[in-house]
């Protein structure tokens, strides 16, 4: 991935909710994701799962149904079902400030029932990184400010 889809750099969750009652797939966080492709190819990569920690602990995984990563700016949309009371835990201990340090790690790539694992090795090696503001997600929910 390093060199067609430069590592995914520039990846980034750009939105994102909490949802207290998970949706029926489980899912308990929704978002939006944004992937950059500097090349020219499109890449079909199926549903993609990825696993999330924070402090290398396990919050939780995420994942992009049917992505398919188009030249240019690509925007899509992210399930993910997380660990809440460890994600609370978090943001009233080491990360008051609601800024919940995460990183993200490839798990899966399958494509119509099928494990494709040449992407799957690609994502597994490449490690994201990204700052979620969990504290204005859960003010969101109170119809707070963002503290805490």
């Amino acid at each position: 991935m390093t060199i067609g889809l430069n590592g995914l750099a520039g990846f980034n969750v750009t939105d994102f909710s909490i949802k207290l009652i998970p949706e029926p797939d489980g899912a308990n966080m929704i978002g939006t994701v944004f992937i950059p492709n500097p090349s020219i190819l499109t890449v079909s990569m199926g549903n993609v799962t990825f696993n999330n920690y924070v402090d290398d602990e396990f919050i939780g995984t995420s994942t992009l149904l049917d992505l398919v990563i188009t030249p240019g700016h690509n925007t899509v949309s992210m399930r993910s079902t997380v660990n809440q009371t460890l994600v609370i835990e978090k943001v009233t201990g080491p990360y008051a400030d609601g800024i919940l340090p995460v990183d993200i790690v490839g798990n899966s790539s399958v494509y119509d029932g099928e494990h494709l694992v040449y992407f799957e090795k690609a994502l597994q090696s490449n490690r994201q990184h990204v700052e979620l503001n969990v504290g204005a997600a859960l003010a969101a929910l109170t119809g707070g400010s963002g503290g805490l």
